[in-house]
């Protein structure tokens, strides 16, 4: 099995920690400022997590990057089509922020241009960052903000993400940047408590914009849970976790949402 270059990825991490910073620095707590001064050689760790998704772990204020993820690439490399495509690309950086891209897609990407565990790696580094700096996550709306933020500043200074994840959470946090405006989602993108972001909406957008968040936060979780509870490993552990993000249905919530531009238009 291929050796994971820990060095070049904790470069990478090092210089998107300044570059989140010196982005967010209005929004970040001075606390987990304080934290992300300090010494980062000890943040990546290679575990068994139990999945082939990175994880951040705020509390630990580490990074783990998953050994399952190494045996899943080992798996991919028997697929005919497997590096066939050296350099692919699965989004151009003017479509970052805003595309169709699916983890299906991802996988796709990832045999077409046969990613090392590195590589692998590197394409979701700056995702779990964002978490590191103080993003929430475990719900859908703080993944989707996160992600969003991630794609925006990967597109700003065109740093490598894949703009695969949290297709359909994106589209909602997108929606509610248009909505609440983008001041708030990057008050809320670093807010980790639910019951902080509906403190924050009361004061700055009124009683009926949290409860609106509030309301969208449950409905989205309702299909979200299943997905981001599940630990992906095994040989099809990339098409089993594909498999179930596609089953996830915000029908609900998009009702919601466009009940809430409706109440916004008559006013």
């Amino acid at each position: 099995m291929e050796v994971v270059d820990l060095e070049r990825l904790k470069k990478e991490l090092e210089m998107y920690v300044s570059l989140i910073v010196i982005e967010n620095a209005q929004v970040i707590p001075a606390n987990v400022q304080e934290k992300l001064s300090g010494d980062l050689s000890e943040v990546l760790k290679v575990k068994d997590t139990g999945t082939i998704s990175l994880l951040c772990n705020f509390n630990d204020f580490k990074i783990y990057l998953p050994y399952s993820a190494i045996t899943a690439l080992e798996e991919l490399k028997s697929h005919p089509l497997f590096k066939t495509v050296p350099g692919h690309v699965v989004t151009a950086q003017e479509q970052l922020v805003k595309n169709e891209n699916t983890f299906a897609d991802y996988i796709n990407h990832v045999i077409l241009a046969g990613l090392t565990p590195t590589e692998f790696y590197e394409e979701t580094l700056l995702h779990e960052t964002m978490h590191l700096c103080g993003s929430g996550g475990a719900d859908a709306l703080s993944e989707g903000m996160t992600e969003l933020k991630t794609r925006e500043l990967a597109q700003k200074y065109d740093l490598l993400t894949s703009g695969c994840g949290y297709p359909k959470e994106v589209k909602i946090v997108l929606q509610l940047k248009e909505l609440f405006g983008g001041e708030v989602i990057d008050k809320l993108t670093f807010t980790p408590s639910t019951e902080e972001k509906l403190t924050y909406l009361n004061e700055k957008l009124g009683e009926e914009a949290a409860t609106f968040y509030y309301q969208l936060h449950n409905a989205t979780n309702e299909s979200f849970q299943e997905y981001i509870k599940t630990r992906f490993k095994g040989p099809n552990a990339a098409y089993d976790k594909a498999a179930t993000y596609q089953k996830i249905d915000y029908t609900r919530a998009y009702n919601l949402i466009e009940k809430y531009q409706e109440s916004k238009k008559k006013k």
